[in-house]
């Protein structure tokens, strides 16, 4: 069985989840030549990166509040 791929796009950053072994990588999502679309960075899920990521989506709403 093969594991699914999930992309999220979060401004100029994709982020590509693999489920399977619980692997990402970040991606430059306008990249416009092949050479530019290898993963700028990958690693491995770790306990506690969901709350990491939940604090810096909590403090991109502050920002974003501040421009309304």
């Amino acid at each position: 069985m093969t594991a699914r791929r999930e992309k999220f796009r979060v401004g100029h950053v994709l982020f590509e989840v693999d489920g399977g072994p619980g692997t990402f990588g970040l991606f430059a999502a306008e990249a416009d030549e092949p050479k530019h679309r290898r993963p700028l960075f990958t690693g491995f899920v770790e306990r506690g990166m969901g709350d990491q990521l939940r604090r810096l989506a909590d403090r991109f709403d502050e920002l974003e509040a501040g421009q309304e």
